[in-house]
């Protein structure tokens, strides 16, 4: 009588607490395991820029980090992107005078300046950040200078757009200084042919 107990009361549990049928188990949101590794990356990207001993101690390493937060597309790694428009990947001959110049290695802003390359993969949701770096620095400074490189790449088939954008940021500049960097940033884009 034991077995067969055990049996109805399986049968009752059965009956009383049904199986979810399969659509039902699918609309239980899961984590897509890609999104969860781009999540994994980010973070543990941002953990390297964020390390102002490493960038002394392994430049290499946050080269490597800052170009893979450009890859990952990731809106929430421009303002550490930001602040590294000025952190300089030196070619070997840089570090080492006695290694020869190797005059077959472009060197274009982005790869001497990683940041900037990252922050045109991000694309278009850079542009709030890239303005306010414009506002706040002067025209010469090495971030506005690294800060228009990357607006004259996304502006390319749209200038005349980008240029009204920075006149009317102008118009809404917090400081004289600053609505006339955004006036000269959009004088700048303006006339640049690339």
């Amino acid at each position: 009588m034991g077995p067969q107990r055990f049996q109805l009361f399986a049968l009752i549990a059965l009956a009383a607490f049904p199986l979810l049928p399969p659509r039902a188990l699918s609309s239980i949101p899961q984590e897509d395991p890609q999104e969860a590794t781009a999540k994994q990356k980010l973070e543990e990207a941002l953990t390297i820029v964020r390390d102002t001993k490493l960038r002394e101690s392994d430049p290499e390493r946050v080269i490597r980090a800052i170009e893979q937060l450009g890859q990952l597309h990731d809106p929430d790694a421009i303002g550490d992107l930001v602040e590294l428009l000025t952190f300089r990947n030196w070619a070997p001959w840089e570090k080492d005078p006695n290694k020869a110049v190797d005059f077959s290695m472009p060197r274009s802003r982005g790869m001497i300046y990683p940041a900037v390359n990252a922050l045109k993969e991000i694309g278009t949701a850079s542009m709030p950040a890239i303005v306010k770096v414009i506002a706040t620095n002067d025209p010469n400074s090495l971030e506005t200078q690294n800060a228009m490189e990357v607006i004259i790449y996304l502006s390319r088939g749209k200038r005349e757009k980008y240029v009204e954008d920075f006149k009317r940021e102008a118009a809404r500049a917090a400081s004289p200084q600053a609505a006339q960097r955004l006036l000269k940033a959009a004088e700048v884009l303006e006339q640049s042919k690339r």
